[in-house]
């Protein structure tokens, strides 16, 4: 739950520095240069957020009311409260009519999810603020580079990888357009652990089921 909330946190935040163009202030002010940035405001902005589970629903619980809009992606089309809309990755055509702003990643990793995220599939967003804190292996490097370069992502925050630690000669360390993080956007506190623990325990023994059991079928 704290995890949820926490990541939830992280994504605000850097939703916010880069509409506010927080990042090339900070280089402008190392050089002592004065330039005015362009500033987007948050109630403009489409949200996707891939992934309709615990973090997908706790994200978007925070930014409802604040942006424009928020869709999610997964594999059932069912539309949690929490969401405006919901898509199937196979729709690709209404999901570029909806000229989304932000993509936030939180798929878990399963046989379906592995590399997931394609070139076809970010063809369709243009200039979009690319934020992935799901599975690293749903998405290959190359594909966000690339993305990158054909101007479907703007700004790209990675916290997960598909090999970590992330290769020190990656190509991605020294790009521009990315903000890394080492795979800490969502640790679990142990009070976390122990109130996770309690509710499941006492859920288990009334015969009840809650959001924190584990459906194996799933994958993950």
């Amino acid at each position: 739950r704290k995890e949820s909330s926490a990541a939830s946190d992280v994504y605000k935040r850097q939703i916010l520095n880069n509409l506010k163009s927080v990042f090339p202030t900070f280089i402008n002010q190392r050089h002592h240069y004065w330039e005015q940035q362009e500033q987007r405001y948050l109630s403009d902005q489409r949200v996707l957020i891939l992934g309709t589970g615990h973090i997908g629903c706790g994200i978007a619980s925070l930014l409802k009311g604040l942006c424009k809009s928020i869709s999610g992606v997964n594999r059932s089309n069912e539309c949690p409260e929490e969401f405006d809309t919901v898509f199937s990755f196979d729709q690709l055509a209404e999901i570029k009519k909806e000229n989304f702003n932000v993509v936030i990643n939180t798929l878990p990793k399963t046989k379906e999810t592995t590399s997931i995220i394609t070139n076809q599939f970010l063809s369709v967003f243009d200039q979009i603020q690319f934020i992935n804190v799901g599975r690293g292996d749903t998405v290959h490097p190359k594909v966000l580079i690339e993305g990158i370069k054909n101007k479907n992502i703007d700004r790209a925050t990675l916290d997960v990888f598909e090999i970590e630690p992330l290769d020190p000669h990656s190509e991605l360390w020294n790009n521009s357009n990315v903000d890394i993080t080492p795979h800490q956007s969502g640790l679990t506190s142990i009070e976390d652990v122990i109130t996770s623990f309690e509710e499941s325990y006492h859920a288990l023994i009334s015969g009840k089921t809650n959001s924190l059991f584990v459906d194996k079928s799933n994958g993950y």
